[in-house]
């Protein structure tokens, strides 16, 4: 690694042999390399990423990876909507990128998709006779490229550290989100390579065009992956790789965005990634401007019609919906698909992206999931004082676990805040209703109670 590196740096990744002389040789190997006179940005950037590629791994590290595997298996481990919500990556950011990359249609990557789960299947049964599909799917297992990635993190340090019984804990907390992972993976590598060579591409051009699309599509993690300012071994870094648990997949959305809007022009493939999620789950889902369109809207179709709606932000929209409209349309418009009607789940929360509110205010925030696990074992100490136990332990406790607590507790004494005070809405405490504790004791935000607190 650390040759390849060199070489790429000083624009020897070519070989003499390749070129008719050596002076042109020379010539390439000049334009090839990344010099601090021709841009300092890149050489710095390349300098820093290669030291933190090739540095040992100190005891900070070790503490950070510690920190940041137990927050994976507190707010994903053991849980069922995690999962779930993890494969919407097939119907929102794969589509576009495939789309782009490959030149098909958008509907026809759905094909693809669907045609690349069900070879997979067939392969893993053993009853796949085309040899070529056969060896595709050998390669992509060969190359380990449709493992759970998070899952990897997650254990890259504990798995060295806490010896084999933690480590088959985790993997047990995490195995139907890596199930979800690696079938993201799988599909759109496989779904891509077979719009490639239907085009009249060879397997391992379609391989390798599958690889990038899926990288693009959902993110590469680990080391390899942190951003500029998380490389190194600083306080800093440090703290910002804390802070990067979890936005993983909103930087890869927004940067793949933008690359497919701004740099490819490819006004369908972003206007799909753009709409996509307001479609599964609300205009609030829509990346950054969804809130604030959803209020422009608003605003502007109450004024059309000469209401006032006491409501502010993109309460305005919804509330014009439901009154010219009917409360189904204003609830897909909340909602999305996924919670249509009110009877569905929220999936808001998941799937937005909101540069504004991701700013740290303060150093919980700065410190990111793990500063959450550190707020919350706070707040259950709090509760413990306040002899509420329940409160305590649910507060605590793996999401999974808190999750059927919460749902168990708002069904009998209501929905509450935070700071265990009653939620009111006009008046009366909100009360979820059998199907909004099923949905939550299986790990789901409830739609219905999810439209009461909004």
């Amino acid at each position: 690694m650390a040759e390849k590196m060199v070489r790429v740096i000083t624009g020897t990744d070519v070989r003499p042999s390749n070129f008719p002389s050596y002076e042109e040789y020379l010539k390439a190997v000049k334009e090839r390399a990344i010099r601090p006179e021709k841009n300092k940005q890149n050489f710095d950037a390349a300098m820093t990423y290669m030291q933190h590629m090739l540095r040992n791994e100190e005891f900070a590290d070790r503490v950070v990876g510690v920190i940041k595997g137990l927050a994976v298996l507190k707010y994903l481990g053991f849980r069922l909507a995690a999962p779930l919500i993890n494969l919407t990556a097939l119907a929102t950011s794969v589509p576009a990128t495939m789309s782009n990359r490959t030149g098909i249609s958008l509907p026809s990557t759905f094909r693809y998709l669907g045609r690349a789960m069900s070879l997979y299947l067939a392969y893993r049964k053993g009853d796949l006779d085309d040899p070529k599909l056969v060896k595709m799917f050998q390669a992509i297992d060969e190359k380990g490229w449709d493992k759970a990635q998070l899952n990897r993190e997650a254990l890259a340090v504990l798995h060295s550290r806490f010896g084999k019984a933690y480590t088959g804990l985790i993997n047990l907390a995490m195995a139907l989100f890596g199930l979800t992972e690696r079938l993201n993976r799988m599909s759109t590598i496989a779904g891509t390579a077979l719009a490639v060579m239907d085009k009249g591409a060879d397997l391992d051009t379609a391989l390798k065009k599958g690889k990038e699309v899926s990288d693009r599509s959902h993110g590469i993690y680990g080391k390899v992956g942190m951003p500029h300012l998380a490389q190194g071994s600083n306080i800093a870094a440090h703290a910002i790789q804390s802070f990067y648990v979890f936005r993983k997949f909103s930087h890869t959305y927004l940067q793949n965005l933008y690359d497919l809007g701004v740099r490819r022009k490819d006004a369908k493939a972003a206007l799909w990634m753009a709409f996509s999620p307001a479609f599964l789950g609300g205009m609030g889902a829509m990346p950054i401007v969804g809130p604030m369109l959803a209020a422009v809207i608003g605003k502007a179709l109450a004024k059309a019609t000469g209401d006032e709606p006491p409501e502010e932000g993109e309460e305005r929209l919804y509330a014009w919906a439901e009154t010219h409209l009917g409360n189904t349309v204003s609830q897909i418009l909340r909602h999305g698909i996924l919670g249509a009607g009110g009877y569905g789940v929220a999936t808001k929360g998941s799937l937005s992206i909101d540069i504004g509110e991701g700013v740290p205010t303060n150093l919980i925030e700065l410190l990111g999931a793990p500063g959450s696990v550190a707020s919350d074992f706070y707040d259950a100490t709090e509760f413990l004082m306040k002899g509420l136990p329940y409160r305590a332990a649910e507060v605590a406790a793996p999401r999974a676990i808190g999750s059927i607590m919460q749902g168990l507790r708002e069904y009998s004494e209501g929905v509450t805040t935070r700071t265990n005070a009653p939620k009111m809405l006009n008046g009366k405490p909100m009360r979820p209703t059998f199907l909004d504790t099923v949905y939550r004791v299986v790990n789901f935000n409830p739609a219905h109670i999810a439209t009461q607190k909004e």
